[in-house]
């Protein structure tokens, strides 16, 4: 799993990235065989005034085509990764739940459609 952590009009400092490929690892460490990559991106939504102005957006990009992306907004850059990050693993865990459950309801499908009723038989 690769990240890239892109930021426009916000300081992110080396200490900080570390941190945040620490997080994103340990946050998708089950998951890590079907994540590709994870894109973090900051940006300063309303200037220099202050106030809730952090956005972080997520993107995690799956192997079984199942992309996710959450935006959220904080006060501080922490925060808003934070709140991205659950809210992205939470998602993405939901998407593959729901994938392996259609995956398996097509096998099932598949095996009672093989055998032959008795009516045909005789």
């Amino acid at each position: 799993m690769k990240c890239v952590i892109r930021s426009n009009n916000v300081v992110v400092p080396q200490a900080l990235r570390r941190r945040i490929t620490a997080k994103i690892e340990q946050t998708f460490t089950r998951l890590n065989d079907k994540v590709k990559f994870v894109v973090v991106s900051f940006q300063d939504v309303n200037g220099s005034r202050g106030g809730v102005d952090k956005q972080c957006k997520i993107k995690v990009i799956g192997h079984d085509q199942v992309d996710v992306y959450v935006a959220k907004v904080h006060e501080s850059t922490h925060g808003a990764f934070s709140s991205a990050l659950i809210k992205a693993h939470q998602t993405f865990t939901n998407r593959i739940k729901r994938l392996i459950g259609r995956v398996k309801r097509r096998s099932a499908m598949r095996a009672y459609q093989d055998i032959e009723l008795l009516a045909d038989a005789s």
